[in-house]
């Protein structure tokens, strides 16, 4: 897939969900000095509340909107970097991501916001695609192994050679005993 398209949908989508939750979230809370005055009529009151209700989903709109931009921006220069499309690339962008957003925040709040992220992406890619994460970590587990023993077996042959190659020296020709 193409980054660009990946990131304007990012943005695009991260808005619109906040411009739905803004809403939803901001008309619990009572902000607004009219909501307490007893003298306003009820159209100021719901006119006031929708108003503030708009601002808010503006608000949580733009929120949104840049998570989803630092989030697709981190995973698509995490593929291109690893040349791989994998669970993997979701954690290591979520990491980023939580860190870059709670960065403000100190040391602790990126480290949460690393891990937090990083979690939410290996849940998300869990229940989003067909591919089980624990199926290919438990393939990579295998495969690192694999690898593990065949470079075990080829610096066993390396050492081998090595000794070989210094049995075949003859010391006394080289005219360094005294």
């Amino acid at each position: 897939n193409n980054c660009m398209t990946k990131l304007v949908a990012s943005v695009i989508g991260g808005g619109l969900m906040g411009m739905v939750f803004g809403p939803i979230f901001s008309s619990s809370v009572l902000t607004n000095p009219i909501d307490q005055d007893p003298n306003a009529t009820f159209r100021q009151k719901v006119f006031s509340g929708w108003k503030d209700m708009m601002k808010a989903g503006v608000r949580m709109g733009k929120t949104f909107a840049v998570v989803g931009l630092v989030y697709s921006s981190s995973e698509c220069t995490i593929e291109k970097i690893r040349g791989k499309h994998d669970y993997k690339n979701g954690i290591y962008a979520g990491c980023v991501s939580g860190g870059i957003l709670g960065a403000s925040g100190g040391v602790g709040a990126a480290a949460a916001g690393c891990v937090g992220f990083a979690l939410f992406s290996l849940g998300i890619d869990y229940l989003m695609t067909d591919v089980d994460p624990r199926d290919e970590m438990v393939k990579d587990r295998d495969m690192n192994e694999m690898l593990i023993q065949e470079k075990e077996g080829q610096l066993y042959k390396a050492y081998e050679r090595q000794a070989e190659m210094l049995d075949e020296i003859d010391i006394d020709s080289l005219g360094l005993s005294e």
